[in-house]
């Protein structure tokens, strides 16, 4: 005793739809449980800059970078002057953005983000990916 037309073509359609659902479920949940991106990492530190968040801003630097952002006394002009500017003023200077040039290589990562007026101005920001979490360690 076979299946009928009419019912083999039933269970094929519960099959496949139970198939595609199982499929979609497991991409919701990996891209759920995934780590941010590098450009994601850097569009949440912009975000936090605009808001004036520096408990954010923290979060998502490290080392070197993470000392910069929380002393904006250092003398060395050269390197303070793109985190003192952020903090003052990161506001008014991000009030239009865009990421640009995207490199990732390994464990590295280099972004460009066109800011300003006109989009004219650049900043570099250099990230590492530590425990799978991308985190920024220096803005240039």
């Amino acid at each position: 005793m076979g299946f009928t037309d009419e019912l083999r073509k039933k269970l094929l359609l519960t099959v496949s739809t139970v198939g595609v659902s199982v499929i979609l479920v497991a991409i919701v949940i990996v891209a759920a449980v995934s780590p941010p991106s590098p450009e994601a990492v850097v569009n949440d530190f912009v975000a936090a800059i605009r808001s004036g968040d520096g408990e954010k801003m923290e979060q998502l630097t490290e080392g070197e970078a993470l000392a910069q952002l929380g002393d904006t006394t250092v003398l060395d002009v050269e390197q303070s002057q793109p985190w003192y500017n952020l903090k003052t003023n990161g506001e008014e200077i991000y009030r239009e953005f865009r990421i640009g040039e995207v490199e990732v290589s390994n464990d590295t990562a280099r972004i460009v983000v066109f800011y300003g007026a006109g989009l004219f101005q650049e900043h570099e920001y250099y990230l590492l990916r530590r425990d799978k979490a991308w985190k920024i360690y220096d803005i240039r």
